[in-house]
């Protein structure tokens, strides 16, 4: 069987999922559809994951640059150095930290909700 794949158990079980919710009119559809304003939650987080990452990049240039033209004119410092360069690491994990949670809520609120669920067994603790 193909990974990917969902057994024939887990058919039979959206299916009388579906049946079981039919009768209730169009409040579940209504708060289903509700889990696409955590996509406003992801799209920040992912935003902000973005600006650190760039704004990582841009420090690291910077200071490497700096750093050229210290040891040029002779005027290293190797303490405020590392000091500079741990802020950047610190910006760094800042951003794999927003990335990876902004990730998180999309994979638990949007993908599993929608079928395409990165799980193997599926999304079913969520229903």
């Amino acid at each position: 069987m193909n990974p990917h794949e969902q057994p024939a158990a887990d058919a039979g079980a959206t299916r009388s999922d579906s049946v079981a919710t039919a009768g209730l009119g169009p409040v579940p559809a209504l708060i289903g559809s509700t889990r696409f304003i955590a996509l406003l939650g992801v799209g920040a987080v992912l935003l902000i994951a973005m600006y650190l990452f760039a704004l990582a990049t841009g420090l690291a240039g910077m200071i490497v640059w700096q750093t050229s033209w210290d040891i040029v004119r002779g005027a290293l410092d190797v303490a405020s150095l590392k000091v500079e360069f741990l802020k950047i690491v610190t910006l760094l994990l800042e951003a794999v930290a927003f990335s990876i949670i902004g990730i998180g809520l999309y994979s638990l609120f949007i993908a599993c909700s929608s079928g395409r669920c990165p799980f193997r067994q599926g999304c079913r603790w969520i229903r």
